[in-house]
């Protein structure tokens, strides 16, 4: 039974006709939550002024899921919906920086935070061009488009989804490869015109099923000469 709460913080303006972001956290059932998932939530901050309802999601199924929480901020009128995943860990300041670059790029559909892969060495989760894989080539801060990106820490213009017919998620096969529920959204958006763009400032941690904690490697090009840690990642 899948189960969508919308809850909104009472300081952020009540309830009634909503126009502000929609958190929508997917929890797959009998999948561990993480502590540092739960800290990176509890901390994370709203732009000033904008009004905030948290969207849960427990269902199996990554696309019902995700197509749950979307129909709920469709519902409830809400101008922006922020995914973050289970197993994902976003800096306290994800959403507030996320925000800010879409709202300098008005014409895109979607803006990810930079996600890496359960593996050693941790490679991003950034690719320019379809089978050319992870894509290394840029510094910590810098924005720029995405020919798709990652749902794990990803904020979505509803706007643009308003334009797009369902469905909106979809697994499948594709040139005999696999393709994910977001590689079918970020590809809907983008074929429709909405740009989804990469937010180079904003680098998550990733936890594996073991606890393991993957991060950007420090020495990493695109970190290399920049001050970053993971604890500004759990929001400490």
């Amino acid at each position: 039974m899948a189960v969508v709460s919308m809850k909104p913080r009472s300081e952020a303006g009540g309830n009634g006709n909503w126009s502000g972001v929609g958190i929508g956290l997917c929890y797959m059932p009998g999948r561990q939550v993480w502590p540092e998932h739960e800290v990176a939530m509890m901390s994370l901050a709203t732009p000033i002024g904008m009004k905030r309802a948290i969207l849960a999601c427990t269902i199996n199924g990554i696309c019902k899921a995700r197509t749950l929480i979307i129909r709920a901020a469709l519902e409830n009128k809400l101008e922006y919906v922020l995914f973050v995943d289970d197993d994902v860990v976003p800096p306290a300041s994800a959403l507030c920086n996320l925000f800010y670059t879409m709202q300098q790029n008005p014409g895109c559909g979607a803006v990810s935070a930079v996600q890496v892969s359960k593996e050693n060495p941790p490679q991003p989760l950034v690719w320019l061009r379809e089978s050319a894989g992870p894509h290394w080539n840029w510094k910590l801060g810098d924005v720029f488009p995405v020919y798709y990106a990652p749902a794990g820490c990803l904020l979505v213009r509803m706007d643009a989804v308003r334009r797009l017919p369902e469905p909106w998620f979809l697994l499948g096969q594709q040139d005999g490869g696999a393709f994910g529920e977001d590689y079918y959204f970020c590809r809907k958006l983008i074929d429709a015109g909405f740009p989804v763009l990469m937010d180079g400032g904003i680098v998550c941690s990733h936890i594996a099923a073991d606890g393991a904690i993957y991060d950007l490697p420090p020495d990493s090009f695109p970190l290399k000469g920049a001050e970053f840690t993971r604890d500004s990642a759990i929001g400490t």
